[in-house]
């Protein structure tokens, strides 16, 4: 219980710093999450959790940042290589309206992502697979999310961009760099091709780390 409390209100201070206000049920959601985290990782070594507070601040935080410009979204988000569950799962919590799918390749990872649908509702569920290779599940999305994939633009695009429904949003945890990337002749030719475009980024820093955050729109196009 001791615990359970102390990460509380470690989380609590963390989101006032960052000015993020939520309900105490929602706070209460989180620290569950991350409780089970901990406890699994041990586990199945989901995430490098050698300084708690960085770690919350790094991951947790960072997973938040999209919603100060996306608002309480709702509809279908599915979060690409999902891992840990961040950021799908806190994006999941936040957005009560939002139906959730954590994809990942990864067995062990998956076995944890299963603990954690349990513990959040049937809002949440998992899909075991390569980005690649889920086709039943292309265009089918509002929004996708990633946040650990490969380093290239064009395969980063390529595993999440063909999720989107017509008007979704494709949000990508990055850096700066990622925005010269999409300069890129062969980004800038696969986002024509699938009819994309750019239109927000926030740059940010957390736990003294500068990152931004990139919003990717597939248009809609209406057939003649």
């Amino acid at each position: 219980m001791d615990n359970f409390l102390n990460l509380r209100n470690k989380i609590d201070f963390l989101l006032k710093k960052y000015e993020f206000n939520y309900e105490n049920k929602i706070v209460d959601k989180f620290t569950e999450f991350i409780s089970l985290l901990i406890e699994e990782n041990t586990k199945y070594n989901l995430a490098s959790i050698k300084d708690i507070d960085v770690f919350l601040e790094k991951t947790f935080i960072d997973s938040l940042i999209p919603l100060k410009y996306l608002g309480n979204i709702k509809g279908n988000l599915i979060d690409i290589g999902s891992g840990n569950g961040f950021p799908g799962v806190i994006l999941g919590i936040v957005c009560e309206d939002l139906n959730v799918v954590l994809c990942d390749a990864e067995t062990k990872k998956i076995r944890f992502l299963d603990k954690a649908c349990e513990l959040l509702g049937n809002r949440f569920q998992t899909l075991h697979g390569r980005a690649e290779d889920n086709i039943s599940y292309f265009n089918k999305f509002d929004f996708v999310c990633a946040k650990a994939l490969v380093s290239k633009a064009d395969k980063w695009l390529k595993w999440t961009i063909p999720y989107l429904a017509p008007n979704g949003i494709s949000v990508n945890y990055k850096t700066k760099v990622f925005n010269d990337d999409l300069e890129l002749a062969v980004t800038k030719s696969y986002m024509k091709k699938k009819k994309c475009e750019l239109i927000h980024s926030i740059p940010y820093k957390v736990a003294d780390v500068e990152r931004e955050v990139f919003f990717i729109r597939k248009l809609c196009t209406k057939k003649i």
